[in-house]
């Protein structure tokens, strides 16, 4: 059972988990085809290449090595799978103009376990991994008042930023006691459309090196972090508009 909170219309676009795999475990096209051909019976229909790289967890840095990723994709439900060399991800996006709800931690925490089986990865071959949601409400301003303090609790926004008539960009990262490493983007963005569409993007993060511990419990127990860390950041006004619902689901 796993930690799980329950809103009706969260503005939820990205959802994101990323394995680094340590070096000698091949990632290789060869590897892409046969996991493609793993994956087909769960629904998995298109297997295309990425301009998107992925950074590795534990690292701040974005590498392109050689070729391109490879994005394996289920249509049904917009869950992908990226392979690129020493990075497993498997992530979720929101179409444009489409309802694809997010189909929950658990269906991708099952793609995640099939990914491993038919790669024959296991604990051992994972340096870190990490979690990540994107949420992009709608602004009416980008004053701090009506973007930031709107959405971000005040613990989690400096003083010097809570009276400001343009609001661009909070980046927050700190380690808990228990290694869980966690990090808040939150920046205003301009969307590219035919009418201005002023949002803003909260990006929140959790994380952990493994050091040969359990991929799986460690997933759980990063997922049930982000969960948390998510009901302390946003304010009562957010949880109203977002409807959020004043229970935890376990599942």
């Amino acid at each position: 059972m796993h930690r799980s909170l329950e809103f009706k219309n969260l503005p939820l676009t990205v959802v994101g988990i990323r394995f680094a795999i340590l070096p000698g475990q091949t990632l290789d096209l060869a590897s892409c085809a046969n996991l493609f051909e793993g994956l087909r019976p769960s629904g998995f229909d298109q297997m295309v290449d990425s301009d998107e790289v992925e950074s590795a967890p534990g690292q701040s840095v974005v590498f392109r090595l050689g070729r391109n990723p490879i994005l394996i994709r289920r249509s049904r439900d917009n869950v992908a799978v990226k392979v690129q060399p020493e990075v497993l991800a498997v992530q979720w996006r929101s179409t444009p103009r489409v309802e694809v709800p997010y189909p929950r931690y658990q269906t991708l925490r099952e793609v995640v376990v099939s990914v491993f089986r038919t790669l024959s990865i296991t604990s051992e071959h994972v340096n870190a991994l990490n979690m990540s949601y994107t949420n992009e409400p709608e602004l009416e301003s980008r004053s701090s008042e009506a973007s930031v303090c709107r959405f971000i609790s005040p613990t989690f926004v400096p003083t010097g930023l809570q009276s400001r008539k343009e609001f661009h960009q909070l980046e927050l990262a700190w380690r808990d006691d228990d290694g869980t490493d966690l990090r808040l983007l939150v920046q205003s963005i301009q969307r590219r459309s035919e009418e201005p569409d002023l949002r803003l993007r909260l990006h929140t993060v959790a994380g952990r090196f493994l050091e040969g511990r359990d991929v799986l419990e460690n997933l759980d127990a990063v997922h049930d972090r982000l969960q948390t860390f998510f009901k302390e950041l946003i304010t009562q006004e957010a949880k109203q508009e977002w409807g959020y619902v004043e229970h935890e689901l376990f599942n």
